[in-house]
């Protein structure tokens, strides 16, 4: 039976990931790290000859690819379904500015991680409604041969698409990373689904990854 591996990468750090502010559907540019980390992703590119990409059209991936594209030739496709999970009035602020100016938005949030969505922003449950053309393409094949393929997009993104592919509900927070530096691997076998991680460019280990936990 074939098997069907999906690779989920993050754009580079950012300045706006940097300074800790909400990024949303605004851009901030690559940081010297986050241009690392994108010669980073070429190589996992390059080492499991992907060579199809889906891609949001926000402008850090765009800088994102830019840089894959130096290292290696490959085919892209920008799909607005992949843009980050919308963050309306706090795209821009600092965490702790959101946390001082909409303290009661954030105890809402907690209370229902699926329906909340800052003002004028999205909810996960309106994330995951926009992916579910992606998730189909995973899991059924749909509108697509290859049997290798990258997804290159942003953390809420991935964690929303990742939880969904594992049966794990948006209702719920568990802190595994979907940091600039980690990409995950999914395997899809008839009906089985399975995942592995890759940090810094090193792995593949079984699993999602916890930091600070032995993974």
């Amino acid at each position: 039976m074939t098997t069907r591996s999906v690779y989920l990468f993050r754009h580079g750090e950012t300045v706006w990931n940097t300074e800790g502010r909400y990024q949303g559907m605004k851009d901030s540019p690559l940081t010297a790290r986050g241009r690392q980390q994108a010669m980073r992703h070429a190589a996992l590119m390059e080492k499991f000859d992907i060579k199809r990409i889906y891609a949001s059209p926000l402008g850090r991936v765009r800088e994102t690819l830019s840089y894959i594209q130096q290292r290696r030739s490959i085919s892209v496709k920008f799909e607005n379904c992949l843009v980050e999970l919308g963050a309306g009035e706090w795209e821009g602020r600092k965490y702790d500015e959101v946390k001082e100016l909409y303290a009661e938005h954030l105890k809402q949030r907690k209370d229902n991680l699926a329906q909340f969505k800052p003002p004028r922003g999205e909810s996960r449950s309106e994330l995951l409604a926009r992916l579910q053309i992606i998730r189909r393409r995973i899991l059924d094949g749909e509108s697509n041969s290859d049997h290798c393929y990258a997804i290159l997009s942003h953390g809420a993104v991935t964690r929303v698409l990742i939880m969904s592919l594992l049966g794990i509900s948006i209702a719920t927070d568990p802190p595994f990373s979907t940091g600039n530096d980690v990409v995950y691997r999914i395997e899809i076998t008839g009906a089985d689904v399975g995942v592995s991680h890759f940090v810094d460019g090193e792995g593949p280990l079984e699993g999602l990854y916890f930091p600070g936990l032995a993974n």
